[in-house]
């Protein structure tokens, strides 16, 4: 079973940095999939060993399967979405 064949139901992602109108996180220094967040989302106690990484409402895109967004083959819509994640 290869990773275009599981059951997935969403693939929450700042999309294909090389889509015209997307801004190219990775041209400039990024990684492929990743965005920026606001410096106030982290806050780091190395000496107790601590992080909080949060944010809230943060513009991205549902490409619904992995196989959507890599290979933009149509197999499902693409949908603007939010994201909004605390982990402590």
């Amino acid at each position: 079973m290869g990773p275009f064949a599981s059951p997935q139901i969403h693939d929450f992602n700042p999309g294909d940095l090389n889509a015209p109108g997307q801004p190219n996180y990775f041209v400039n220094g990024g990684v492929f999939w990743t965005m920026p967040v606001p410096n106030t989302s982290v806050t780091i106690h190395p000496g107790v060993g601590e992080a909080h990484f949060t944010f809230s409402d943060l513009a991205m895109f549902d490409y619904f399967t992995s196989a959507n967004a890599i290979l933009r083959d149509g197999s499902a819509p693409i949908f603007d979405a939010t994201a909004s994640v605390d982990i402590q």
